[in-house]
């Protein structure tokens, strides 16, 4: 949904709660309560520069953090952070090729 710039509606459960930014990304309704996610959707409705709003931030989350790109550079910075962490980096860094398209 957000690579398309589309807020998500999630319920505050789980790690749906921690991907979507309340009011940022998306919104979060009260789990098994569905009053409530009917409201969050009608109010998204509504609202339209709320929506144009969260369409942005959430196709600029989706550029930060989940695209081949981004992803290459944090699996890098876990491996590096890794053999910091067990000494054996004395120097040694990994090549950073170019990331895959």
């Amino acid at each position: 949904a957000f690579a398309k710039g589309t807020p998500v509606v999630a319920s505050r459960l789980g790690a749906m709660q921690e991907l979507v930014s309340d009011g940022h990304t998306g919104l979060h309704f009260r789990s098994g309560d569905a009053d409530d996610l009917a409201a969050k959707v009608q109010r998204l409705w509504n609202d339209r520069s709320a929506l144009g709003r969260m369409r942005s931030h959430a196709r600029d989350e989706f550029e930060a953090k989940y695209t081949a790109e981004a992803n290459y550079e944090m699996l890098l910075s876990i491996y590096e952070q890794v053999l910091r962490s067990n000494g054996r980096a004395s120097g040694a860094r990994f090549v950073r090729a170019n990331a895959p398209s």
